[in-house]
């Protein structure tokens, strides 16, 4: 949409996302809530509350450059530097303790791969390419967030449909 503005391919819609809110705006006793919550009885739940939390970390990181990002994207411990399919540009990101603790926690469980975060790997045929695992892990994701509010009885529905977290009306 903001590219179309931009590009003067379509006027301005004065309130078009009204009813959205970009993740910087979610409140942080939300982000304190998922983040402290326990999940320990829903682990499918955990992978992707985590995966959630990682693009508020890193700035509003799309799911697909987050999917994509790999091991030698790490300039050094600290510094993550990658190519946004989403931007068509190269990012460089300074990495917060919390976003640092969460790929190390996946990274460590998933040695044998290019890839930083095991997002391709979870209950997928290895006959699937590797968009199909991307597009089955989006939607999987997607599902998993709207449990988790309901598990953790968030009025917040999370979903990531590109950089968004939609609330409730």
């Amino acid at each position: 949409y903001n590219c179309a503005v931009r590009q003067r391919l379509m006027p301005p819609v004065e309130g078009l996302f009204s009813e959205v809110l970009s993740k910087n705006e979610i409140p942080n006793s939300v982000l304190t809530r998922l983040a402290d919550a326990d999940l320990s009885a829903y682990p499918h739940f955990e992978f992707d509350r985590d995966m959630f939390l990682l693009t508020v970390y890193l700035g509003n990181i799309s799911y697909l450059d987050l999917a994509y990002l790999r091991k030698s994207d790490f300039k050094d411990t600290r510094i993550l530097q990658y190519f946004s399919y989403k931007m068509n540009r190269k990012i460089e990101i300074r990495l917060s303790a919390d976003a640092l603790s969460i790929i190390q926690k996946y990274s460590a469980l998933h040695t044998d791969s290019c890839y930083l975060l095991p997002i391709f790997d979870k209950h997928y045929n290895s006959s699937d390419s590797l968009e199909e695992k991307y597009r089955k892990a989006f939607r999987s994701y997607n599902r998993h967030l709207t449990q988790i509010g309901r598990v953790l009885d968030i009025r917040d529905i999370l979903s990531f449909s590109s950089f968004s977290v939609s609330t409730m009306s």
